[in-house]
């Protein structure tokens, strides 16, 4: 089993046989494709999804893979703080992205979106054959860190408020 960690920027086909995780994600968004029929995926960890590829990814994820109604999307990241300088410029990532899942005919009963609460991070794994995924949402650093969520991300709490 390959195990693929995307780092900053990255966008990658996930072929059978692989777990993909998007790397830790604070402001940034991680945005996995999922095709259980063919045990496959696309995936990338965007720092701004509306300049840094996910278009391509999406139409390169439609090239390869059935019709959107047959696929599962994944998202989760966004973390953004009150006080941040570009609090507007990194939350219209929250508007962008849905857009344009729905613009290419992604289905909203497959789309699973859990945008991150501030101040914490979060990972988002897929394991491309079973299906199975982990959101894990933490808060603070170092010794202080602690675990707001772990689990799949359909059965996660919607914890912005």
């Amino acid at each position: 089993m390959a195990y693929i960690r995307l780092k900053l920027w990255d966008v990658e086909y996930i072929p059978p046989g692989s777990i993909v995780d998007t790397g830790t994600l604070g402001p940034s968004v991680g945005i996995i494709i999922h095709d259980k029929q063919i045990q496959a995926a696309y995936a990338g960890h965007f720092v701004d999804a509306n300049i840094d590829g996910l278009e391509g990814m999406v139409k390169d994820a439609l090239l390869r893979f059935q019709k959107p109604d047959y696929l599962d999307v994944y998202v989760a990241g966004n973390s953004v703080d009150d006080d941040d300088e570009d609090r507007d410029y990194f939350l219209e990532d929250r508007e962008f992205v849905p857009a344009l899942l729905k613009k290419y005919g992604f289905l909203d009963s497959n789309t699973h979106i859990r945008w991150s609460p501030p101040s914490t991070d979060a990972h988002l794994k897929l394991d491309v054959d079973t299906a199975e995924n982990e959101l894990e949402i933490l808060n603070g650093y170092g010794d202080s860190t602690r675990v707001v969520y772990r689990g799949d991300i359909r059965k996660a709490p919607n914890l912005i408020i």
